[in-house]
């Protein structure tokens, strides 16, 4: 699954915005995921980790003017697909866009 959403912001800001909407995230569901690793590698972030005994892996990469989210579900989060892209998307833009 991919995601972009566009912005305006410089990169510097577009960077703060999105590691602090990925904190937030991270907080959220910190009841609800296992095993996380994440990394970044100047503006891309990968990440992974485990909900009710699913794996999800994805990159979250920062491009000028743009933000790109590339997401692996698991075949049994596949009828979800559209809802979960939706909700990332709104994410996104709420924190890109404020």
């Amino acid at each position: 699954m991919e995601i972009k959403v566009s912005h305006n912001l410089s990169d510097a800001d577009a960077l703060i915005r999105i590691k602090k909407l990925i904190i937030e995230t991270k907080k959220e569901f910190v009841n609800n995921i296992s095993n996380p690793s994440e990394k970044w590698d100047l503006n891309i972030y990968k990440f992974k980790f485990s909900a009710n005994q699913m794996t999800i892996t994805g990159v979250i990469q920062l491009n000028n003017q743009s933000v790109i989210v590339s997401v692996n579900l698991p075949f049994l989060l596949l009828a979800f697909k559209h809802r979960i892209k939706q909700t990332v998307e709104d994410s996104l833009k709420s924190a890109l866009h404020k």
